[in-house]
């Protein structure tokens, strides 16, 4: 198991020589080049630790039994994690060209679990990210054009397919079970070049929502209300609407999914490519 010098870093001797099989090959040059490796794989780390497994005649082959890896205040393709735990099995990288000085590289997908901590301005910040805004972008733009749609319908789709609005500057704040999403309603029309012409034209939002699991990959948006008083374009009877799901992708399944006022814990499969 890896251990934190004093000052954050990893103590490297240290934790190489607790590895339960470690050879001279992990203490000189696995270890640090598994470092490198994954600090080239993040924007930022505050904190990062490697434990590994395994022994010099399975390093040589290029397979890594076990490794742990667990860090904080990470920066992922601008995905802001507080803490995060991975643990992978049976990894094969190209360790013996790692050992002659050659950068290290998956040699095909691997499968590992996966333990996060998301703190509330942790996803306020992420909501811009490489990983959440191909995702968020068009959501936002669906669940836009349903509240904009008329009384008589109840489910998305089902009216002009022209939204009468967008939402903008949407940020969330944690409860328990519950999240809260504060946003501004910019009616069509009130932009130029993209940007809003008048700050005055926008209107606040506040929701409440609840989130659940489903397939391990899909986000279910639930029990939606106001908690002010909505925009006169918007509906203002929610219980009926059929919300449209938020899909994280092929690479994640989810096991565990739970939201309390200090944050989002989680643990799930995340799918590395090479």
């Amino acid at each position: 198991m890896a251990v934190r010098g004093d000052s954050g870093e990893v103590d490297g001797a240290r934790a190489d020589a607790e590895a339960p099989k470690g050879g001279k090959l992990i203490r000189s040059v696995l270890a640090p080049a598994l470092r490198l490796w994954l600090r080239s794989q993040v924007e930022s780390v505050e904190h990062l630790a490697v434990g590994i497994d395994g022994g010099d005649r399975q390093i040589v082959s290029g397979k890594i039994p076990a490794l742990t890896v667990a860090a904080s205040r990470a920066v992922y393709r601008g995905l802001h994690l507080s803490e995060i735990s991975l643990v992978g099995r049976n990894i094969r990288m190209n360790l013996g060209q790692a050992v002659r000085g050659k950068p290290l590289r998956l040699m095909e997908p691997i499968k590992v679990t996966a333990d996060l901590v998301l703190q509330p301005q942790d996803l306020n910040l992420s909501l811009g990210s490489a990983i959440l805004a191909p995702a968020l972008k068009p959501w936002l733009a669906q669940f836009a054009l349903l509240l904009g749609e008329g009384a008589e319908s109840s489910s998305f789709g089902s009216g002009s397919g022209q939204p009468s609005g967008r939402i903008e500057e949407p940020q969330v704040v944690f409860g328990q079970d519950v999240l809260r999403m504060d946003a501004r309603w910019v009616e069509a029309g009130d932009a130029v070049g993209g940007e809003v012409e008048d700050n005055a034209a926008s209107q606040p939002l506040a929701l409440q929502l609840q989130l659940e699991i489903a397939d391990g990959n899909v986000l279910m948006v639930k029990n939606l209300r106001w908690l002010a008083p909505p925009p006169a374009s918007l509906r203002s009877n929610l219980e009926t609407l059929e919300i449209p799901p938020f899909k994280l992708g092929d690479d994640v399944a989810f096991e565990s999914f739970a939201i309390n006022p200090d944050g989002i814990a989680c643990r799930g499969l995340i799918t590395i490519n090479p």
